[in-house]
């Protein structure tokens, strides 16, 4: 906008025949400077309003400063770069220098802050009074809890018959609204704000002072001589320091303390030397149902109804929140760093956790029928997921595996149905039977480098998709068992061995090995639709019915092509009988004396 008003002022002076431009261009270049200075405080007021959001957040969750860093332009303090243990940092500008007005009225700065209502929830303010919505209703910083459904109405007793099916599960109740960030921007020198990320604005009131109404028009009077140029006018002073949406950021040995624009003051306690809260800060739980629970579990050593830091690292006997179904979240489990073990089954309501970092297992049926649970961490230096740990957490979209887990035991994530994706890292070593029946919206990158797997069923049964990682050398026995998706598959370079029943019953069609291969398991490609396959150079061992179906040796695929030099050790019967099978030319004679069951159906041919 600045730089169209710019040409269309210089192509109106030219049109004019203007001789004398420096007074005009003058007041260009200062209007030019203004609408610079107010795009720019725009722009920190919108920055210190994603601040404020991640302070009371911090706040709200147990985290806390580890470092605050001034910044610097010419050697002033403009402001400070906050660094969180968990969050993003924030960056905090002072008020900008405000530049000589015209005459009339002050313009009004919109003064937005927080402010906590009865309720102990955060909701945002304009010049001290609340920001209402277009419904009349005040916005929260952050977002806000969904409604429990309600109960349903008791039944009136019948008479005594047949047990009836179970009955469907409730439905749950609907999501809360999301917090809203206002933004702020100045358009023809009017301050407008948005509830929506900029898809409305509403006009607020002049970004700049307005000119004051001209006076009476006085009598006519004589025409006077010409008068000499008048010396230029010294330069107004410089305005005073205006406010940002921070007045103050101070701090003390164990506190940082922000203070707003409108009074509103903030404290979120500071790290000590070794990246942890002091012990003696008190935990502000976001969940008050977890807290009362804590108490009467006698976390609380000093008998003052709060927790400390402290008193939660020091608790050392087991976390048991079996069947309470009145608590929602627990992101400062975090904090009780010596806990051995989690009970947290038949939690239906939870729906979030942060584990602490120490822990090295998930134990048996940890977060089982934890319904509500959507997504997870697991800290790195877990080794083990526990039997049926996350069985039937139904809403557990996304899990997060680190590489220090080597073991999921059986029945782990029965029932998930609604995780997307997951990732099996390079060092797990064994996955238990069943372990993840019933998750049909799950994608898998499977990376594990030698895995083996305790089932006899398809490892991933419904899994939409299922991608072999770069680390995989081992193929686990039956782990594409009667898969009747996948019609074609490419076997990574990395592949070394293919166990046993691998893709036994699956409907392939399609094979390609890569080089590097050695050993194929038994009945590993029985009863697909192959018809044809290539064997690479470095094949070693190929086991009994590899390529036949159910000990039927005059099925499978009809032309077989085997590169090794060396004939491959085979056992059993793992080709059809009556396939043709191409082998290195100068090696015929070989491959007839080791693989003298089929002799007569050995052909010489040049590979490439």
């Amino acid at each position: 906008m600045k730089k169209y008003l710019l040409v269309y002022i210089v192509a109106l002076c030219t049109l004019m025949g203007c001789k004398d431009n420096s007074g005009l261009y003058g007041l260009l270049t200062d209007y030019d400077l203004r609408i610079s200075e107010l795009e720019k405080l725009c722009e920190d007021i919108n920055t210190n309003v994603q601040s404020i959001q991640v302070i009371i957040e911090a706040q709200q969750t147990g985290d806390y400063i580890t470092s605050i860093t001034p910044i610097k332009n010419g050697g002033v303090e403009i402001g400070y770069t906050i660094t969180f243990a968990k969050h993003e940092p924030i960056t905090i500008y002072h008020g900008q220098n405000g530049t000589n007005g015209t005459n009339g009225a002050d313009g009004h700065t919109p003064v937005i802050g927080v402010a906590k209502d009865t309720d102990g929830v955060y909701y945002w303010t304009l010049d001290g009074k609340w920001l209402l919505d277009s419904n009349g209703n005040k916005l929260r910083v952050t977002g806000q809890d969904g409604k429990d459904g309600q109960d349903g109405a008791n039944g009136k007793d019948g008479e005594d018959g047949k047990d009836g099916q179970d009955g469907t599960n409730g439905t749950n109740g609907a999501n809360g609204q999301d917090g809203v960030t206002p933004q702020l921007k100045i358009e023809g020198d009017y301050w407008y704000i948005s509830y929506n990320n900029g898809a409305t604005w509403t006009k607020l009131g002049k970004a700049t002072g307005e000119d004051g109404e001209d006076g009476a028009k006085g009598d006519k009077g004589d025409k006077g001589d010409k008068g000499d140029t008048g010396a230029t006018g010294a330069t107004g002073p410089k305005g005073e320091q205006g406010d940002s949406m921070f007045k103050s950021v101070t701090q003390d040995e164990n506190y940082v303390y922000f203070t707003l624009a409108d009074g509103t003051v903030i404290k979120i306690a500071k790290g000590d030397g070794n990246g942890q809260p002091n012990e003696d800060d008190i935990i502000e739980f976001r969940d008050l149902a977890v807290k009362s629970a804590l108490l009467k579990l006698g976390v609380d050593t000093t008998k003052d109804n709060e927790i400390s830091y402290g008193e939660a690292a020091a608790y050392k006997k087991e976390l048991n929140f079996v069947g309470n179904t009145g608590i929602y979240s627990f992101k400062e489990c975090q904090h009780f760093t010596n806990v051995k073990s989690f009970a947290f089954s038949y939690c239906s309501n939870l729906f979030e956790i942060d584990l602490p970092n120490n822990i090295t297992s998930i134990d048996p049926s940890a977060f089982n029928d934890c319904s509500s649970l959507i997504s997870l961490t697991i800290p790195n230096g877990v080794t083990k997921i526990g039997d049926y740990a996350f069985m039937r957490c139904s809403t557990l979209v996304s899990m997060t595996l680190p590489e220090s887990v080597i073991s999921i035991e059986s029945n782990a994530f029965y029932g998930c149905v609604f995780m997307k994706n997951i990732n099996i890292p390079c060092n797990i070593t064994s996955i238990g039977s069943d372990a993840f029946i019933g998750c049909s919206n799950l994608n898998v990158l499977y990376d594990a480098k030698n895995c083996s797997y305790d089932g006899s069923s398809m490892l991933f049964p419904q899994a939409l998709s299922i991608t072999l990682g770069n680390n995989v050398e081992y193929i686990p026995a039956y782990m594409f068992y009667n898969d009747n998706r996948r019609k074609s598959i490419d076997i990574p370079k990395n592949v070394k061995s293919i166990g046993t029943s691998a893709f036994q019953f699956s409907k392939l069609a399609s094979v390609t090995f890569s080089e590097g291969l050695e050993t194929i398991g038994s009945y590993a490609f029985s009863g697909t639709n192959l018809t044809s396959v290539q064997i690479p150079r470095s094949i070693k061992t190929i086991g009994s019915y590899a390529f036949t179906r159910d000990n039927a040796t005059t099925t499978g695929p009809s032309l077989i092509y085997c590169e090794a030099i060396t004939p491959p050790t085979i056992s059993g019967a793992p080709f059809n009988v009556n396939a043709t099978i191409y082998v290195p030319r100068a090696y015929v004679e070989d491959y007839k004396v080791v693989w003298s069951a089929y002799a007569s159906r050995i052909v010489g041919y040049d590979f490439e």
